[in-house]
């Protein structure tokens, strides 16, 4: 990670987003082009239990979506309410990696992130 390029002044209400998932339609160069993005798994207790709610499925080579520019922070709400992270539904953690090589469908996406908080149930 380079603290340059993710550098933000909203105290963590942006944080550096770095996304491996090559499939998606939002990505382009690792970076996500959406300003938002949802993380998913009300529930989970660890990594693969939760997933990237705004993925979008890139369909062919040809198919790239050529109007967006990819942001070096974004907003994150967070489902995941046992991440330590989570702060009334939005994510605070500084850097955030959203993996899922190969996916195609937002389930085989995950928050590599994701921490579980010990005092949840």
């Amino acid at each position: 990670w380079s603290s340059d390029v993710c550098s933000s002044d909203l105290y963590f209400t942006m944080s550096c987003l770095q996304c491996s998932v090559a499939t998606c339609v939002h990505n382009s160069e690792h970076r996500c082009c959406k300003n938002e993005i949802i993380v998913e798994g009300a529930k989970a207790r660890s990594i693969p239990e939760t997933c990237c709610g705004s993925f979008d499925e890139r369909r062919g080579e040809t198919f790239k979506n050529q109007f967006e520019t990819p942001n070096t922070t974004a907003k994150i709400s967070c489902e995941v309410c046992n991440c330590i992270y989570n702060k009334e539904h939005v994510c605070q953690a500084e850097r955030v990696d959203i993996a899922g090589n190969g996916a195609s469908a937002a389930t085989q996406t995950e928050c590599s992130t994701f921490v579980r908080n010990k005092t949840s149930a």
